[in-house]
């Protein structure tokens, strides 16, 4: 299994677990459904949820359920608050089930509470949280215990949750063993190795370094070891 694969399923499993597509609270037969995007940038094959970076931008939707079938919402005053303060309330209209939100710096997870006023005499609360994460980038190496053989081995790296539309908004850097390596023409994303008179058993340290030039914080790398056969 490569990273890769091993990439979408550990974390499409631990959102599922732990956060799963948004968040239920119900009151006897009512029910409330609270959904989260992030719009940020994950590749196209990722079969996880996207997850939020601080400066993300995060779409909030919310429904509420009777007995299994949506409540029309659009003439009840609604409350929303982020982190335990008032965003948006009635003054900004009736009916509001839906929210734009701007990730804090500083942050590791974000509350994001509605209330239903006067739903039978009572008000309804209900409250998702929502993860904060930092961007990465994984390399993807499709060589069985990172073992190469001299000659030309090839690498890719993937970036996960920038604050971008498209990869080619980040730089990419590769290093090994300290000295840089790529620079030539192509897709700078993906490396080709080339190691020549190297004895087996020696060890070589990959990085990839991505950065957005955009967000001075948004920026990751990640090391592998590999070795030679």
């Amino acid at each position: 299994m490569t990273y890769k694969n091993f990439k979408i399923i550990f974390i499409a499993v631990l959102v599922s677990l732990l956060f799963g597509f948004g968040s239920a609270s119900a009151q006897s037969s009512l029910e409330f459904l609270t959904s989260w995007q992030a719009q940020n940038y994950a590749p196209l094959w990722y079969g996880g949820k996207t997850m939020p970076i601080p400066g993300s931008k995060v779409d909030v939707n919310l429904e509420l359920l009777n007995s299994g079938k949506p409540v029309d919402l659009s003439w009840r005053t609604i409350r929303w608050y982020v982190n335990d303060e008032l965003v948006k309330n009635e003054d900004d209209g009736l009916g509001i089930t839906s929210l734009e939100i701007i990730v804090p710096n500083g942050s590791n997870r974000i509350g994001v509470r509605t209330a239903i006023l006067n739903y039978g005499g009572q008000t309804l609360n209900n409250t998702v949280y929502i993860p904060v994460v930092s961007p990465e980038v994984v390399i993807d190496s499709p060589y069985s215990g990172n073992k190469i053989k001299a000659g030309l081995s090839v690498f890719e790296a993937v970036p996960f949750f920038f604050n971008i539309l498209n990869k080619s908004d980040l730089t990419i850097e590769w290093l090994a063993n300290s000295n840089k390596a790529g620079g030539g023409e192509g897709d700078p994303w993906k490396l080709e190795l080339g190691v020549n008179n190297s004895k087996s058993g020696a060890k070589i340290n990959l990085t990839a370094s991505a950065k957005n030039p955009l967000g001075l914080l948004e920026m990751a790398s990640q090391n592998i070891i590999l070795e030679m056969k």
